[in-house]
């Protein structure tokens, strides 16, 4: 899993204040004690990575995503492990990569992060490069290859609101539209004019049809009732479909469906299940006989292969990290290479043979001035919310943690995400310092089956409020927590979490980040991008008929009953700040500058602190959040706060009885008020983008990366 920069510095920000260690933060000047945190922080963020591996045509070669440059890009390395090639050297992040048998290359660059990705087809030796998107600011996603050559991407730029499939020809490069969708969708699979073909309904909810590119003919495979989430490939020919599904059950199994003479579906036929456990995602050998299965047990990763058509089935040994992400069999069908990662091991390559059983590392990212050695691995716990609804979650405790003592919850974001045991920087950085994390699933939450992660939609989603408070209950009745000294913190909806946590549960939370995340459900619909919004309207509410629920942005009608939902009621003085990383799908802190902190210190001069990069989120936060808890800032201390509105997201000085200058107005989009201050000498750092396959939630095969946070 790639680290987030950003985190890393907004983790600054808690664990001087949770750890109570106060450096010179009340002077401009950083004292050594700054230097030496910057400086494992700054190591932390750069560690390396390397995930999506492909095969080459012929095997010989391993095409993968690295950040080894600095940037992650596209390289290259023999098959067997060996030194590495770039084949790209763009400055903007590389995700989705395909290799065809033709020796084609195909990825998606996305400038700043964001959804406005441009698609590259590239020769293997990098040397001719063609852009098969406009290069415009519409958003386009990445496909995969047909067996024939063609390529297939999705892309907005009709139709804001929808995603409609594009086709490029490998003979003339150029691009033409394939098949028009009324709303979000795609091609999963495609043999000549057949097309297996993903149609969303809303968030969770999608069908797979199979349709005749030549006739315009469709037939829906996946007939259900309620919500279903179906991912799938074609057989050795278009009469087979391979899929996972839970159409009609809690977990998900893998299956097929075959396509009769009559041109009719049968139902699937179940081929491996497990009772309570979900099917992740598989992957098809070459030819069809084989299928190698990744299964999500309690957040690990277990792996089995079986044989096709026959469901004859073969567990694998455990993999080295406890996440792996299959990518791609061997043109043979004998390996399989995967993207493995860990508590305390970083995602690398590796390969895994199939016959043997035995797993080999083929890529040694960087970490220098990092010891993985003394990384903490986590215990799964679980609890009860506050309706006794079963949770569980991720607790990291350091060595010699003296209980109770300071621990930061942090929530994952989606709201459909799971948070897993993968390889946190944050989190170890948190750790490094004293500081424990605890990184709660809670009801809303993918991995724990269909009713789980739809116990969280509509007006549901305030027991899913309740549940932050119920987190922080349990770490404090079990001795773990101290009662002044826990923080929050998360990005996208664990940004929602965050500031549901600190004007909700005022008296809980010593300290929030909202790394970069939506706080208004109104103007998240108003100015997100259309087709986010769209889909959005089965887990938040539809704002044209259910206006009164999408106003309820922090806020829950039985928690302060007759009470305004501004932060400041806060019966507690606290610090939070907000940053935000760019507009992507506009469902961040509306009217922030890309690369901005959101804050407000008292005797400083407000001003906007911006990234020097796309992305870039600077320890501004850390600062103001830990001079306020560690005492910095005396009696004196201000806080950011929600200023509920239709339109608008006000962060502004709580106590009005202190002295402060008048805040800078940086931003007066949407009636936005926008103050922040840092010390000059604090650094910035860029931001790694964190990413995952949109297949999470809508059962297509490749895209560029879509910010619900797997962690």
């Amino acid at each position: 899993m790639n680290t987030d920069r950003g985190q890393n510095l907004s983790s600054l920000l808690l664990l001087l204040a949770l750890a109570g260690s106060v450096p010179a933060l009340a002077s401009e000047q950083p004292s050594a004690e700054d230097a030496a945190l910057k400086a494992r922080i700054e190591a932390m963020g750069r560690i390396g990575y390397a995930n999506s591996p492909q095969f080459s045509p012929d095997g010989s070669e391993i095409a993968f995503i690295t950040n080894l440059s600095g940037v992650p890009q596209v390289w290259r390395m023999p098959a067997e492990g060996g030194y590495p090639r770039a084949v790209t050297s763009g400055s903007d992040p590389a995700s989705g990569l395909v290799w065809h048998s033709d020796g084609q290359m195909a990825y998606a660059i996305s400038p700043g992060g964001g959804y406005n990705a441009q698609i590259d087809v590239v020769s293997a030796d990098g040397k001719q490069t063609r852009r098969v998107t406009s290069g415009g600011p519409e958003n386009n996603f990445s496909g995969d290859f047909a067996r024939d050559g063609r390529y297939w991407f999705r892309t907005n730029v009709r139709d804001p609101a929808s995603t409609d499939t594009w086709m490029v020809d490998p003979a003339t490069g150029e691009s033409k539209l394939a098949l028009k969708f009324d709303g979000l969708g795609g091609i999963s699979d495609l043999i000549g004019d057949s097309a297996l073909v993903s149609r969303f309904v809303t968030r969770g909810n999608n069908n797979l049809w199979f349709d005749d590119l030549g006739t315009g003919k469709r037939l829906l495979l996946t007939p259900h009732e309620g919500t279903a989430t179906v991912s799938g490939f074609f057989g050795p020919d278009a009469r087979s479909v391979y899929l996972a599904h839970n159409l009609d059950r809690d977990h998900s199994v893998f299956a097929r469906i075959d396509i009769g003479e009559d041109g009719q579906p049968s139902s699937p036929k179940t081929l491996a299940e497990r009772e309570g456990i979900e099917l992740e995602g598989f992957q098809l050998d070459d030819e069809r006989t084989r299928a190698l299965l990744s299964w999500n047990v309690g957040g690990r990763s277990e792996l089995e292969l079986i044989k096709l058509p026959s469901g004859k089935r073969h567990k694998l040994p455990l993999p080295p990290g406890e996440i792996a992400g299959v990518a791609d069999f061997s043109p043979n069908g004998k390996q399989v290479v995967l993207s493995i990662s860990g508590s305390t091991l970083p995602a690398e390559i590796w390969r895994l043979d199939l016959d043997s059983g035995e797993y080999q590392r083929l890529s040694y990212s960087p970490q220098v001035g990092v010891d993985l050695s003394t990384m903490v691995r986590p215990t799964l716990r679980e609890f009860k919310a506050h309706d006794g609804l079963a949770l569980s979650g991720w607790l990291y405790l350091p060595p010699g943690f003296k209980q109770p003592g300071p621990v930061v919850l942090s929530f994952h974001g989606g709201p459909e995400g799971q948070d897993r045991p993968t390889f946190r920087a944050d989190y170890q950085a948190l750790l490094n310092s004293g500081i424990a994390v605890f990184a709660p699933n809670i009801r809303g939450s993918s991995g724990f089956g269909k009713t789980f992660v739809n116990l969280d939609n509509h007006e549901k989603r305030f027991d899913a409020n309740r549940d932050i408070r119920s987190a922080a209950d349990w770490l404090v009745a079990e001795g773990i927590g101290d009662t002044e000294r826990l923080g929050i913190m998360g990005g996208s909806y664990g940004g929602y979490a965050v500031m549901v946590g600190v004007t909700e549960f005022p008296d809980t939370f010593a300290a929030g980040a909202n790394l970069f995340g939506m706080v208004n459900f109104e103007t998240f619909f108003s100015h997100s991008t259309p087709w986010m919004g769209a889909i959005s309207v089965g887990e938040y509410g539809d704002p044209a008929t259910q206006r009164e629920l999408a106003a309820q942005v922090v806020a829950d009608p039985q928690a302060r009953p007759g009470k305004s939902r501004d932060a400041g009621n806060a019966r507690r003085e606290r610090h939070q700040c907000a940053g935000h990383r760019g507009r992507t799908s506009g469902q961040h802190a509306q009217g922030a500058r890309p690369g901005s902190e959101l804050c407000a210190v008292p005797g400083r001069r407000p001003r906007l602190a911006e990234g020097r990069q796309p992305g870039a989120i600077h320890a501004g936060a850390g600062w103001v959040l830990s001079a306020a808890l560690a005492g910095g800032l005396e009696s004196r201390s201000t806080t950011c706060g929600v200023d509920r509105g239709v339109e608008s997201l006000r962060l502004r000085n709580l106590r009005r009885d202190v002295p402060t200058r008048e805040p800078s107005i940086v931003s007066a989009q949407a009636g936005v008020r926008v103050v922040t201050c840092r010390p000059q000498n604090l650094p910035s750092f860029p931001r790694k983008r964190e990413s995952t396959r949109f297949q999470s939630f809508m059962g297509l095969r490749q895209s560029s990366g879509f910010p619900l946070a797997r962690e």
